[in-house]
């Protein structure tokens, strides 16, 4: 075996009192940790310690080099916190949200923060910046999207998720579509978002002054990228375009951002305004990015504006982990891309493995050896041989959880497909073995936490399309009792309710059904405007902060709906002003009672607990909600990790500086940030079960792998 020396023992102690950063780093940890700040890129096999040197190098640039902290940018991929810190992981129970337990917003930015806070301390740590691209691109675009010409959008922009992206592109499926496809939508919006994020992923930026240009943009990159034949029975790639520029209008109308506009709308942005792309590199003089493999091409653009011709940019990556191509990551970024882009760039190599022991490296490393796409160094193992792997039956699960050396939290199942876990799950049902499914129904998708986060997104800005058809008949009753109609469901309340109770619950019932609100749409939509702006006036009194415009609604007979309806109508969009004038002036904690005390006059409460929500504890879904109330009680805006606006400000205002709706807003965006990738540290004293892709960057003592004799498994 062999061993590297440390650079204590390569320097005599030179690493000494005043760099003790470079303590018990190996000669090629070292070379990489203090070359000179310009283009480095580091080639970190797994278990190499990369987070090691990525963390040493900050420390160097700042106590070697005399750094500002302020001066630093480290981009990493997830949010993911360090196993051990605090305790059991992030989640605690699944009934409180993770980050409720880190005071909501991302302040820790994972592992490499958190060793960083260890290393320099809490005041030279907190000085820098450290998060992830979406949370740049975001905090970017909060402050400066209304600099970009032809944005269709304002700096008060939602974030919507992968969820709400497809419920949206199910709405215009239902307007435009074949009838063959408006019988089935959210087959097609599914389709639809897959391959539109695909083709976002691989342009530098696909914004235009209008949809229609943004969709010509889109039509030359679809067409790079998949060829002209049909990517789907009855579809082109010009009708793939032409769903884009439909997807792009109906995103601008509800001033919306997905995810890839994160990054390729900043991209644009620095692109056309030369004045904030020269200040925002004088801010940052050094940008450090771990998993450089994982990026895409609007990712990889980004980073080559931020670091000028001679700059300091310093990427961790290894292309052998790079397992995201599906969604858009091109590995050629590493391989090649960036010996390209950035002339005279380092290399260096990290070999060495102190994880896992000699067998399993050596295993590794000849599977990978057979992909032929880059040159690579083999890695040199630096433990024991270490135990014989072994093809095992399911049924040795049963021993691992009992053993006292092993915590059940720390044996992971991985599975290639999430098809492939269910017979899984039986098997530790019927052990009695506890688990936990990462990567099933996360917090935030919850049916219960969606509704009410659904009226705060809408009371915020009333002009958010989705949450506004989410809300404006939610809940209803007749879903309460599956699929029986309206006119069983009133002979029900006559038998089992007293008179008062029927009256009381009619009331609570809004009753506004798809054909009103296809109605009021056409409507609105004859007079250019969005249904939000129908019920609440221009968007712009409402984010300028002079609030709602003062108006009333047509007669009933204009919008050809019945008078019963608008007056309901009328009830909602008092409701929401109600609740907007609550965020405005109220506390994020009180704002929120407010609505769930307000929602559970219509029937929210019941709604829930009579299933409607889905299968599982009625009552523990209504302690969600609760929980989701009092987390936000201890929440406040992050300050340097991208979370607050005012991260491009001249002059920056701090926590005390926001307003209650800035608060709302802010809350809003993390929660829409913080993704499944977040969510993966385990429950103690149980199994984790999880895909592959959902594994990346974690460690365990034991790993299971099945399938693979039947070839599914890697």
């Amino acid at each position: 075996m062999q061993v590297t020396p440390a650079a204590s023992q390569l320097f005599g102690g030179a690493g000494g009192v005043g760099l003790p950063h470079l303590h018990n780093l190996s000669t090629e940890q070292l070379a990489a940790v203090t070359a000179p700040p310009k283009a480095i890129r580091v080639v970190a096999g797994p278990g190499s310690g990369k987070t090691r040197v990525l963390v040493a190098r900050v420390a160097h640039l700042i106590r070697q080099h005399g750094v500002p902290p302020e001066q630093l940018l480290a981009i990493t991929f997830t949010n993911k916190e360090r196993k051990g810190k605090g305790g059991k992981g992030a989640l605690q129970s699944l009934s409180i949200p993770a980050f409720a337990h880190r005071r909501l917003s991302t302040q820790a930015a994972g592992e490499m923060r958190e060793r960083l806070e260890d290393l320099l301390g809490d005041n030279l740590a907190s000085g820098m910046w450290c998060g992830t691209f979406h949370s740049f691109g975001r905090s970017m675009l909060k402050m400066h999207m209304n600099d970009l010409p032809g944005a269709g959008r304002s700096r008060g922009f939602h974030i919507y998720d992968t969820d709400q992206c497809e419920s949206l592109l199910c709405k215009l499926v239902k307007d435009f579509g074949t009838p063959e496809w408006k019988k089935q939508p959210r087959i097609l919006a599914d389709k639809l978002c897959q391959y539109i994020s695909r083709v976002k992923s691989s342009m530098h930026t696909w914004h235009a002054g209008s949809p229609q240009e943004a969709a010509e943009l889109f039509r030359e990159a679809a067409f790079r990228l998949l060829g002209p034949s049909p990517y789907l029975k009855g579809l082109s790639v010009e009708d793939l375009a032409v769903w884009f520029g439909r997807y792009e209008a109906a995103m601008r109308e509800a001033n919306a951002c997905d995810f890839d506009d994160l990054i390729g709308l900043p991209v644009a942005l620095l692109r056309q305004n030369r004045g904030l792309l020269a200040r925002v590199r004088k801010t940052f003089k050094h940008v450090l990015v771990d998993e450089m493999q994982d990026t895409n091409r609007p990712q990889f653009e980004l980073l080559k504006l931020l670091t000028p011709t001679g700059g300091s940019l310093f990427c961790v990556g290894d292309p052998d982990q790079s397992i995201y191509g599906w969604r858009g990551a091109e590995l050629s970024n590493i391989t090649s891309t960036i010996v390209k882009d950035f002339p005279g760039i380092q290399t260096f190599t990290l070999r060495d493995n102190y994880r896992s022991d000699a067998r399993i490296v050596h295993t590794a490393s000849a599977v990978i050896a057979r992909n032929t796409d880059w040159q690579r160094a083999a890695l040199r193992p630096l433990l024991p041989e270490g135990h014989p792997i072994q093809l095992l039956d399911i049924v040795h699960l049963a021993w691992v959880p009992c053993s006292e050396e092993v915590p059940a939290e720390q044996v992971a199942v991985l599975v290639r497909r999430h098809l492939q876990s269910k017979a899984i799950e039986e098997q530790l049902v019927h052990r009695n073995i506890p688990f936990r499914v990462v990567g099933g129904v996360a917090f935030w998708k919850r049916k219960e936490i969606q509704g009410i986060i659904a009226y705060l997104r809408l009371a915020v800005g009333l002009r958010d399309e989705l949450a506004l058809r989410d809300t404006i008949n939610m809940p209803k009753y007749n879903c309460v009792v599956g699929s029986v109609n309206t006119a069983i469901w009133n002979i029900a309340l006559r038998k089992l309710c007293t008179d008062e109770q029927q009256v009381l619950l009619a009331n609570r019932r809004r009753g506004i059904g798809e054909a009103s609100l296809q109605k009021l749409q056409d409507y609105a939509a004859s007079r250019g405007q969005t249904l939000s702006e129908l019920l609440f006036g221009s968007p712009g009194a409402v984010e300028d902060g002079s609030g709602p415009e003062p108006l009333l609604l047509p007669g009933h007979k204009e919008l050809g709906i019945s008078a019963n309806v608008l007056a309901k109508l009328n009830s909602f969009r008092q409701l929401m002003l109600e609740l907007h004038a609550s965020v405005k002036m109220r506390s994020l904690d009180l704002a929120m009672g407010d609505i769930l005390k307000k929602v559970k006059k219509t029937g929210f409460k019941q709604h829930v607990l009579s299933g409607a929500c889905g299968k599982g504890d009625a009552k523990e879904r209504m302690e969600r909600v609760q929980n989701l109330v009092a987390a936000a009680k201890g929440y406040y805006p992050g300050q340097v990790v991208g979370a607050g606006p005012d991260l491009f400000a001249e002059e920056p205002a701090g926590s005390e500086g926001f307003s209650p709706l800035q608060v709302a807003q802010e809350y809003l965006t993390e929660i829409a940030l913080y993704t499944e990738h977040d969510d993966t540290q385990g429950q103690a004293g149980k199994v984790q079960l999880m895909t592959m892709h959902a594994a990346k960057g974690l460690e365990f003592e034991v790993v299971f792998v099945p399938g693979e004799p039947e070839k599914i498994g890697i």
